[in-house]
């Protein structure tokens, strides 16, 4: 639900980039820019987002990506700029990197494909509807008030997620008991193999 609402809210905020562009000094050319500085930072947010997941707490890097991106978008919003740009990609990525690498490491072999399709269809259906939804709504009511509404969003989910979210265990630690059991279910295929072993 933390991560669907993070998607539905950063899908809403990206797709009013365009429209807020256009009302701006600068217009297109100024937002090609906006959303290059905006790319590069979500290039260099992936990897960080993984090597952080390995070392500190799913609770803590979900509320503090949610918080940072928040605060990024509110930035690049009322003080537009391409460093304002890159850190909304950087937090955003590492926000949403953060939960694929976890799912895939805390669940179990057997339902991966299972669990991995709900959270992948929920974040494409989150997805579509921020993107759909945030313009429609800045149309009728102003686009300032959506974008301050969906960076609220975000924050929101980040405090929510504080509280929802169990704090405890990091990212390489989640992997130890899949990889344990598949270790022990190996020593025992290979001691049924050889005769007279117990």
């Amino acid at each position: 639900m933390i991560t669907t609402a993070f998607f539905a809210a950063n899908a809403c905020l990206s797709a009013l980039l365009v429209p807020f562009g256009v009302e701006h000094p600068g217009g297109s050319t100024q937002t090609g820019f906006l959303l290059s500085a905006l790319g590069v930072g979500f290039l260099l947010g992936a990897p960080l987002g993984r090597l952080l997941v390995d070392h500190v707490g799913l609770r803590h890097l979900l509320v503090a990506g949610h918080i940072a991106t928040a605060g990024a978008f509110l930035l690049l919003f009322n003080a537009p700029s391409l460093v304002a740009g890159a850190l909304v990609g950087v937090f955003g990525s590492t926000t949403l990197i953060a939960p694929r690498t976890a799912l895939q490491r805390i669940t179990p072999n057997a339902v991966l494909g299972q669990v991995s399709a709900v959270f992948f269809t929920a974040e494409a259906v989150a997805t579509l509807g921020g993107a759909v939804i945030g313009p429609v709504v800045a149309q009728v009511t102003s686009l300032r008030g959506t974008r301050n509404a969906a960076s609220g969003v975000t924050l929101a989910v980040g405090v929510l997620g504080h509280v929802l979210l169990p704090s405890g265990t990091v990212g390489r630690s989640w992997e130890h008991p899949r990889r344990a059991d598949d270790e022990s279910g190996g020593r025992a295929a290979g001691r049924a193999g050889r005769p007279g072993v117990r």
